[in-house]
């Protein structure tokens, strides 16, 4: 069965193990609203847009505009770019600090 708001074998607390990401980083680095750099943080922890909203507080149509303008912020086409991009700063600033 399903955990609410996922997929079967999508366990929220399970991704909670995943890299941490500092939304400050990516607001210093990428010029992101701090609104976006959480949300980019969150996806890149694996958090879908509808668990983003939830534990935000933001409605999904919000989430999914910050989503729209990192992909405008970042020139790319898909989230999972979005991620990589998160991840590699995540990586680069963990190994420089």
């Amino acid at each position: 069965m399903a955990p609410p708001g996922g997929r079967a074998g999508d366990d929220p607390a399970a991704r909670d193990n995943g890299p941490r990401v500092d939304p400050r980083i990516l607001v210093e680095e990428y010029g992101l609203t701090p609104a976006e750099g959480d949300v980019a943080a969150a996806l890149a922890e694996g958090r879908t847009v509808s668990e983003i909203a939830a534990t935000t507080g933001r409605k999904e149509s919000t989430v999914r505009w910050h989503v729209k303008n990192l992909h405008s912020k970042l020139d790319v086409h898909r989230q999972v770019d979005v991620v990589r991009l998160v991840l590699l700063s995540a990586t680069a600033a963990s190994q420089a600090g």
